[in-house]
Parts: structure tokens; sequence; C-alpha cells
């Protein structure tokens, strides 16, 4: 990952720590080879959705997988119903006023 890419991903922390469904991306992390299963173990060891998404990121931007940044863009990209709208904001590298909130089955998009 390069420093523009984690750039990215520190710029819309927030946001991806309140907005991606934990579960989901360890899955896909670990389907892809960028996370083992002793990492997510200790994902699922976190008391709540959003102390696993930091852990999720914090293990994203420490990678020293050259893949890691496709890999996440993949994993956002794959969460249903979601309109890929995370990776947007990540890969375009701005939130152009808008913010996102979880919800159990998706995730809304607000203007601000």
């Amino acid at each position: 990952m390069n420093q523009n890419q984690r750039r990215h991903i520190q710029k819309h922390w927030n946001t991806l720590i309140t907005s991606m469904p934990p579960e989901h991306m360890k899955n896909e992390l670990i389907s892809s080879e960028i996370f083992s299963v002793t990492d997510g173990e200790e994902i699922d060891a976190q008391s709540t959705p959003n102390k696993k998404n930091s852990t999720i990121l914090n293990k994203v931007i420490k990678s020293g997988s050259p893949d890691v940044y496709d890999m996440f863009l993949e994993a956002l990209r794959a969460i249903q119903n979601k309109s890929n709208v995370l990776a947007k904001v990540v890969a375009e590298g701005s939130d152009q006023g808008t913010t996102y909130q979880r919800s159990p089955s998706n995730i809304h998009q607000r203007s601000t």
C-alpha cells in the first residue's frame, strides 16, 4: 500500500469504522489471504462492531502485502446492498459532503 492509498483510508476512517460490516470484511480479507485465521480470531475478540472495524483497519494499514489496498476495496465492493458506496468513497479519496450509517441490512447515504 502506498502513502496515497493509506491517506485515502485514514481520511475516511470514521465512516469506515461505523459503516463496514465487520464479519463480511474479516471473511473477505481472510479468503483473499490478506488476513490469517489468527487475525480473524483477534477481530472476533473485540466487543463491538466499531472495535472490530478499528482492528480491521489497523491490520489493513499495517499489512505488508502489496495487494492489501486492492483486496480491501474488493471486499468493500462485495458488500451486498451497499451500491459500492464505501469503495467509491475510499477509492476516490474524497467524502464529497456525504456521511454513511450502518444498519443491520444496509448503509444509508445522507447528504450533508
